[in-house]
């Protein structure tokens, strides 16, 4: 039988003292949370549970939360709250944290090009690949089109990021800069070489002085595949439950994005979606990309979903995280399974995500 584990809602009391400066200048998107006295008992989530318990893996831990702390955690079977898994392209939101860090703290900019910082990349006008920007490797629109499934220095322990980023280079573009959003590698592998050179350190250290200790996340957190010499950009990390969930409710805060608005903002609207993984773009979705993660819609894009974001980024073993700007709540899906035979972790773990997240805007909008 599955094991259940339901944090109390007075957590969210527990911390109401606790909330940043951010939160206290209105910053933070706390300061539109109801009060925990206000939101539901714990046996009006039951929908929720059901959805959970209904979803086909044995293991999964679900965490929702806002700036006051978590107000709901259920698990299903035994996954640790506290455990390490390599959570795949939901790595990808946690290479955009690190490069709008960056940007903010004036170290990069989203105009940067590659041959500004890799002296063996092409300064040729007449070659398509110097017209490439720091913004557009971010948002998949590069035109280095190597899929999702890419073999090669990608999966190459003995690689670094500097020649893994020349390989993809070497190979050139199937698209035009900005004209079409290609899911894949290379994109995020080029950048991290642009930033280890405009550095001087190798990206896995980047990443955890940049996002992870500011985040206050445990060592736990990093990219380690292939190699730390090697870290793939767009799905080398690992995580635990409890660290993704302190770092949503960090960005929350205001404590790792300064400009929440262009965080989220949609980087894909004058682009044409060549490749999109089958979670973001069936099923009556239309997600669209920000810098590293999903502007989600539901149907076909529309303003709206720009102007109050759902962004999300799953990855291909059932790890989710989102965050409901509208709102002001984050949530995390944690679950570690390979795809095997017609399952597939991803589209599983996003069909619950969308089955979960109306439950919970209904539950939070009553509490107003």
């Amino acid at each position: 039988m599955p094991t259940r584990n339901r944090v109390s809602l007075l957590l969210l009391g527990l911390a109401t003292g606790m909330v940043s400066a951010c939160a206290a200048s209105g910053e933070a998107a706390s300061s539109q949370m109801p009060a925990a006295s206000s939101l539901p008992a714990a046996t009006e989530w039951r929908d929720v549970d059901a959805a959970i318990e209904a979803a086909p893996f044995e293991n999964i831990r679900v965490i929702i939360g806002t700036t006051d702390g978590i107000f709901y955690e259920y698990e299903k079977g035994n996954l640790p709250r506290d455990e390490a898994y390599f959570i795949a392209s939901a790595s990808k939101m946690l290479t955009g944290l690190t490069f709008t860090r960056l940007v903010e703290e004036g170290v990069m900019s989203w105009d940067d090009q590659p041959q500004d910082y890799l002296d063996w990349w092409t300064k040729d006008p007449a070659d398509p690949r110097s017209d490439v920007t720091l913004s557009q490797l971010l948002a998949f629109t590069s035109g280095f089109n190597d899929g999702a499934e890419s073999r090669g220095c990608i999966r190459d322990r003995k690689s670094s990021v500097d020649a893994c980023a020349m390989e993809f280079y070497n190979k050139g573009q199937g698209t035009a800069p900005g004209e079409a959003f290609f899911y894949g590698p290379a994109h995020m592998q080029i950048a991290a070489a642009m930033a280890e050179q405009a550095t001087g350190k190798a990206y896995h250290q980047l990443f955890r002085e940049t996002v992870a200790r500011p985040a206050g996340l445990s060592a736990k957190t990093q990219f380690i595949a292939p190699s730390p010499q090697n870290a793939r950009a767009s799905g080398g990390a690992r995580s635990t439950a409890e660290d993704t969930a302190r770092l949503l409710q960090s960005i929350l805060e205001g404590k790792i994005v300064t400009d929440l608005d262009d965080w989220t903002k949609d980087r894909t609207a004058d682009a044409r979606f060549e490749v999109r993984p089958v979670t973001a773009g069936t099923e009556g979705l239309d997600w669209h990309y920000a810098h590293g993660m999903w502007v989600e819609c539901d149907g076909t894009f529309t303003e709206s979903c720009a102007q109050t974001p759902i962004v999300s980024s799953p990855g291909a073993f059932g790890w989710t995280p989102w965050i409901d700007m509208g709102r002001g709540y984050y949530g995390v899906i944690a679950i570690q399974e390979r795809p095997k035979g017609g399952l597939r972790p991803a589209t599983e773990s996003v069909k619950l995500e969308q089955a979960i997240q109306p439950l919970i805007e209904r539950k939070l909008d009553a509490a107003r």
